[in-house]
């Protein structure tokens, strides 16, 4: 059990008697007038499916590319493939595609259609629309719209955007993907006469998707050149992927550092390099904390910052603290070190306590202590209450108390409309904790606030509360606050 400590000038509060109060757009097919949010079509991409490796003999008899240990390439490592005839790709193609093992099944289709013809494609179509239909058979269709996308991309679009055929979700953008892959100019002269300003935004992901396999610049500037709107977040953070993946972090800083990041494109060059800042944070901290130092004074790299602390704090606390005290300043230090005791009073709420009651309460960390009375307040308000009620600027106090207890109101409501009640908030205040908002999106994901129960508070402002407290088992509990 994790310990949450109280903080010190509480301590006397704590050996009375107990006192324990407690996702713009819709998604769905995009053919006819349905539209999907480009988020959703980014995670339905088909073009890595065509990467699984074949090996062996079907239980039909079909021949399945070796995998070759020496290939360098996706097709080295597919193995060699064959062109099938009609009469072949109509006995063998509904074989593969009622094929129970699914891993059997991918294996085959990959084959089968990887070489398709105008021939080949109307007979492998059937069997696609005869085959079963449901959702763990889309990706396979998807699959065959890229393929078909790569041999006749207009033709390909048009049957995703009629009403007669099988529906997918994404097949249309997946289809112009290919074609973008292929013939950029004439994927996006098909996209430019659409009229239909939501099909527009949600298909012009897939062609900046295919249109970055083969130019990865022109697709960038493209989408620089777009008019501001909600479609550029998502184009943005295919982008920061795809020059991700050409250049690792270097290369995408480059990208971000050339992009112009005057009038609307602002936010623009902000989102790529947060997105990009993320990666540099997932793979090498050290890194990322040269890279976020680098730029900190730039206006593109705030709100960047937060993601590195915190993953910072999650290893080493004390270190990120040190960092954030040493590098930054104003507005982005205060929101560094609250996002440093949000994750430290995640991981050991005890160590997190200790710091603060041995750091002068002189206001320095006014923050800090709200984001440590936010953070544990579900597993232990009454403690958080107690954290609040040392803050030493009296709104940022109100505030913290008032989150602190409208969280409370949805653990304990008896308890907590006692607390509230009891407390000197002003009535203004008061109101606000007894009716919470209906979501608490704060601790949403957390896995609970402190993992253990600590010293129950007595406290508001730093007083102690009426019937003081007794600390919970298992809990620290100090003595006096220094320099408070």
């Amino acid at each position: 059990m994790k310990k949450i400590l109280l903080p010190l000038s509480l301590w006397a509060a704590t050996t009375g008697a107990a006192f324990y109060f407690g996702t713009q757009m819709t998604s769905g097919a995009d053919s006819g007038k349905s539209a999907a949010a480009p988020s959703d079509a980014e995670r339905s991409r088909s073009a890595s499916a065509t990467r699984r490796a074949a090996s062996g003999t079907s239980r039909d008899g079909l021949e399945i590319g070796k995998i070759s240990a020496d290939g360098d390439t996706p097709k080295d490592f597919l193995g060699k493939t064959r062109h099938f005839t009609a009469a072949e790709l109509a006995e063998l193609l509904p074989k593969a595609l009622n094929e129970t093992d699914p891993i059997l099944r991918n294996r085959m289709l990959m084959q089968l259609i990887e070489n398709l013809d105008a021939q080949t494609l109307p007979i492998a179509l059937k069997a696609f629309e005869d085959g079963p239909h449901g959702r763990q058979y889309d990706q396979e269709f998807r699959l065959f719209m890229y393929a078909w996308g790569k041999l006749d991309g207009k033709a390909a679009m048009e049957y995703s955007m009629s009403d007669k055929g099988r529906r997918v979700d994404f097949g249309g953008t997946t289809a112009i993907s290919a074609w973008a892959s292929q013939n950029k100019d004439a994927a996006k002269e098909y996209l430019d006469a659409m009229k239909d300003d939501r099909q527009k935004g949600f298909l012009t992901f897939g062609l900046i998707d295919g249109w970055a396999k083969s130019d990865l610049k022109g697709a960038s500037t493209y989408v620089e050149s777009l008019p501001q709107g909600p479609g550029r977040g998502f184009y943005v953070d295919l982008l920061a992927e795809k020059h991700l993946q050409a250049g690792g972090v270097e290369g995408a800083m480059a990208w971000v550092q050339g992009i112009d990041g005057s009038g609307d494109n602002a936010g623009y060059k902000k989102a790529a390099f947060q997105k990009v800042m993320e990666e540099a944070t997932r793979t090498d901290i050290n890194s990322a904390l040269k890279l976020a130092e680098a730029h900190l004074k730039e206006p593109y790299a705030a709100g960047a910052l937060d993601e590195v602390v915190r993953r910072y704090a999650e290893q080493d606390p004390k270190a990120a603290l040190s960092w954030v005290m040493a590098k930054t300043e104003g507005e982005s230090q205060t929101k560094g070190v609250q996002n440093v005791f949000d994750r430290w009073a995640r991981s050991d709420p005890a160590a997190a306590g200790e710091w603060l009651n041995n750091t002068p309460n002189d206001g320095s960390f006014d923050s800090a202590r709200g984001a440590y009375a936010n953070r544990v307040a579900r597993d232990d308000p009454q403690s958080a209450i107690a954290w609040a009620g040392t803050i030493q600027d009296p709104k940022t106090k109100v505030e913290t108390l008032t989150e602190v207890a409208q969280r409370w109101m949805r653990e304990d409501p008896d308890q907590a409309k006692a607390w509230i009640a009891s407390s000197d908030l002003p009535e203004e205040a008061k109101k606000q904790a007894a009716e919470p908002p209906r979501r608490d999106w704060g601790g949403f994901g957390g896995g609970g606030f402190g993992g253990g129960r600590g010293g129950p508070p007595g406290a508001n402002g730093g007083a102690a509360a009426q019937g003081g407290a007794t600390a919970a088992p298992g809990t620290a509990t100090p003595g006096a606050v220094r320099g408070g």
